[in-house]
Formats: structure tokens, sequence, C-alpha cells
């Protein structure tokens, strides 16, 4: 699956999530959800959210519209 980034309304994590299927990154556009639960490998959740808002801030550098002073 591909989503382009300005599609993507948010990005949370959750460790242990539920205490069912371990972590957790859950990924939102305005009409669907999706939760991923890695497994049987190497994966950081926390990069995971960390490079999302890297992906966001290089979106809107490119776009002409850069985020403010202090959130990048």
């Amino acid at each position: 699956m591909l989503k382009p980034v300005a599609s993507l309304y948010s990005c949370h994590i959750e460790y242990d999530y539920l205490g069912k299927h371990g972590d957790c990154v859950d990924l939102n556009t305005l009409e669907d959800t999706w939760y991923v639960y890695p497994h049987d490998c190497e994966f950081s959740v926390t990069k995971m959210a960390l490079a999302t808002e890297e992906l966001f801030f290089a979106y809107r550098k490119a776009i002409g519209r850069p985020c403010r002073k202090g959130l990048a």
C-alpha cells in the first residue's frame, strides 16, 4: 500500500496495544484507519512516528509552506 504524505491525517503509535498484539502503528486519512502490528522483524514504532513527522515537514517545505520555527 502506498499513501502520499499529504493524504495522511495522522500517525499514532501504541506500545503493547491493548495487551493483545504488541506494538501498533495506526495510520489515518479522513476516511480510513489502518492498524499495523509489526511482528517477526526488527521494527521500531517510535522511529515510524518520527519518520512520519519528518516526511510531513519535508512535504510542507516542498510545497512552499514550511512549518513555523520550533515545529520542525
